[in-house]
Order: C-alpha cells, then sequence, then structure tokens
C-alpha cells in the first residue's frame, strides 16, 4: 500500500508539471456561470502587467480548445466596480483583455488585428452580468467571432468567451478572414490581462486616475501593446487532450494496487 501511494504521489507531482503552459480540450457553455469549470487549472492574477496595483486583488483564467474555438474563462476580485455601457477609454473601466494568436499572417497590429486578436470585454452599467466586447480601432465590433458572457458575485467579475482562431482576421478591412484550425500538439500564443479602475482620483504610472493591470508571473508574459511581430513575447502553450482527472488517476492506481493485492 506504502509503495503505491508513493506512485500515485511521483505521478500527481508528474501531472501538475506537466499541466504548465498546456490547454486541455474541450468546450464550455459561455453564460457567465463558472460552474462548468470546476476542476480547471487557473492562472492567477498575482503580478503587475503596468501601472501599480489598486482594486484587483485576485482572481485567475483558464482556456479550452477544440478544432474551431479557444473558450476562456477569467474571474477578478475587483474591490472598486467601474462599468461602462461600450469599450471607451483603455484604462478607465473595469475589463479583460484576451490575446490570442495561433498561426498569424502579416498585417498592422493593432489596428486591424490581421496575425493576432486583442479581445477586450468588460461589464456593462446595469451591473447584471451584462458585457461589451471590442477588438482593434473598432472597439464595438458586433461581429460573432467572439461570444462573451458574464456574471457578479459580491466583489468577483465572472467572464466566459468563446473566441474564434485566425490565421488572418480580415474583417476590420472588410477582407475575407481565414480561420486557423487547431489541432493536438499545436502552440498557440495565449494570455488574459485583468483591467480595473477604481474610479479614484490616484493616477498611475501612466497618468490614468484609479488604473491597474495585472497577469499570471507563472506564463513569462510581457508587454502586448504597440508592435506587429512580438507575437512570441505572448504566453505559449501546447494544446494537449482533456486533462485527466488527479482524483480519477488516483483512484485507478488505487484499485490498480487493490488488484495486484488481491492476486497476490
Amino acid at each position: 500500500m506504502k509503495k503505491t501511494l508513493i506512485v500515485i504521489a511521483i505521478l500527481l507531482v508528474a501531472v501538475q508539471a506537466h499541466a504548465a503552459n498546456k490547454i486541455g480540450y474541450g468546450t464550455a457553455t459561455v453564460d457567465g456561470d463558472l460552474s462548468d469549470w470546476a476542476g480547471a487549472a487557473w492562472n492567477p492574477f498575482d503580478t503587475v502587467y503596468d501601472s501599480s496595483p489598486q482594486d484587483i486583488v485576485g482572481g485567475g483564467w483558464s482556456a479550452r480548445w477544440t478544432p474551431d474555438k479557444i473558450y476562456v474563462a477569467v474571474k477578478v476580485e475587483d474591490t472598486a466596480h467601474v462599468f461602462t455601457d461600450t469599450y471607451t477609454d483603455w484604462a478607465d473601466r473595469d475589463a479583460v483583455e484576451i490575446y490570442l494568436h495561433t498561426t498569424g499572417s502579416g498585417g498592422d497590429y493593432p489596428n486591424y488585428q490581421e496575425p493576432c486578436q486583442e479581445w477586450a470585454v468588460g461589464m456593462k452599467t446595469a451591473a447584471d452580468g451584462s458585457v461589451w466586447r471590442g477588438i482593434g480601432y473598432k472597439n464595438n465590433y458586433t461581429g460573432t467571432d467572439c461570444v462573451a458572457a458574464g456574471s457578479i458575485v459580491g466583489n468577483w467579475l465572472y467572464y466566459e468567451a468563446e473566441i474564434t482562431p485566425f490565421n488572418y482576421f480580415g474583417d476590420l478591412r472588410g477582407t475575407t478572414s481565414i480561420v486557423s484550425p487547431l489541432s493536438l500538439g499545436n502552440i498557440i500564443g495565449l494570455d488574459v490581462t485583468a483591467v480595473g479602475n477604481n474610479g479614484l482620483a490616484d493616477p498611475s504610472s501612466y497618468g490614468v486616475f484609479g488604473y491597474t493591470g495585472m497577469k499570471c508571473s507563472q506564463l513569462g508574459q510581457s508587454q502586448l501593446y504597440g508592435w506587429s511581430g512580438a507575437v512570441n513575447a505572448w504566453a505559449q502553450h501546447e494544446l494537449v487532450p482533456e486533462p485527466t482527472s488527479i482524483l480519477a488517476l488516483a483512484s485507478g492506481l488505487g484499485a490498480l494496487g487493490l488488484l495486484r493485492r488481491r492476486r497476490g
């Protein structure tokens, strides 16, 4: 029995180590309810992305993939809510920014988003979980390439998004977009930043009152704005099969140990 437990412990450590910078296969119902993300591995918002810590005190993000979609769930513990009904400025409200790069090809980033897409999603002033979404200079883009939803529980803001990956995103130029099919083993760029504004008159290092941005230190993310060729500065992830539950693995190994004892 002791040997079985040692083997389980070693394998669990290996599974956890293997899980870093990997996205498992799967879908989600995009409704702002994160109950279908139970058991997901979360990349925590534990490091300042820019400005200085203001009202974002916790949270994280997780993702899944299918051949034609990337699913992202985000949770943000935000102690001072500032909502708007549209994108408005980049730092004067609460939102999340989702950066996706698959194969990519040429173009002018960030205005037209051809090689990689930066989606922004934020809560509306109704505070009922309804969200706005934007991309590039057409910040209130109405296409269905990013479907998003949200919910609010106390200080916690919850977001879900279903995003189409593109080899070439032509919608903002009025040209044809080319979808980038995903498959097992692909390496993609995916990052999420939580943006907060506490509504108070304390300027950040950027001169925007009450602004802060938070990221996950474990993913190697660097600054994301103002360039077109540095998509590898985004966190890189391998697309892997649906992750095996650690509990299921332990249960299976435990059953195997019992079986071996019975045979002995």
